[in-house]
């Protein structure tokens, strides 16, 4: 009889590990507690924003349907994709950045910017090669365009002032877009095949221009 109480302890003790093992994950021996499932209110909260949305220096953006929201990353506040399309190898792509208010450089040295990583199609120059133009949107913000179509030097890593290699893209467009937002200069770089490019830049000079403030 004296073993009975021993084997209900023992019992008692094995069923009580298994529910601390039941409760949670164990790392490096340590317990992890047991994950509760989040209440309705507070999962409906954390939903993401609508795929290609963006909310920036005051104004609200929303990407063209038909272009893929590849998300952020590093300095990049966004990143879409679009095609190929017209017999291209490669899709179009526009980047989105933004620094802060007053951050970022002025308009003019991020066009020079742009203009250098291109190069003039065979027989042109750098400067036939470039058409800038400025208009208002619909919401009344003052949008800058630097189209060029040429020989994208595309930075293969840090970009030829910091030992960083480039590689040639012929045939190939850049457009760059400085809106002067509320909250600061929001810029927007597009680059591609040409054809694809011009495609992409339809969708891209929509969204500036239905900006909208927040």
């Amino acid at each position: 009889m004296r073993f009975v109480p021993c084997l209900a302890i023992s019992c008692l003790l094995i069923t009580a590990a298994a529910g601390c093992t039941q409760g949670g994950e164990k790392l490096d021996g340590q317990k992890v507690p047991a994950r509760s499932a989040p209440a309705a209110t507070g999962a409906q909260s954390l939903e993401p924003a609508a795929a290609g949305s963006l909310e920036l220096a005051s104004l609200a953006f929303k990407a063209p349907e038909d272009w893929s929201d590849d998300g952020a990353s590093g300095m990049r506040k966004g990143s879409y994709s679009f095609g190929p399309s017209y017999g291209d190898e490669l899709a179009a792509e526009v980047t989105v950045f933004f620094f802060g208010e007053g951050q970022g450089g002025d308009i003019e040295s991020n066009i020079r910017r742009w203009v250098g990583q291109m190069d003039p199609p065979e027989g042109k120059t750098i400067e036939e090669s470039v058409l800038r133009s400025q208009r208002e949107s619909a919401d009344g913000f003052t949008l800058h365009f630097v189209e060029i179509d040429g020989i994208y030097q595309r930075s293969m890593g840090g970009g030829p002032m910091t030992g960083g290699r480039t590689k040639a893209f012929p045939g190939w467009r850049m457009v760059g877009a400085i809106v002067e937002a509320p909250g600061g200069n929001v810029f927007f770089k597009l680059v591609g095949p040409q054809q694809t490019a011009q495609t992409m830049e339809e969708g891209l000079r929509a969204m500036l221009d239905k900006a909208a403030r927040i």
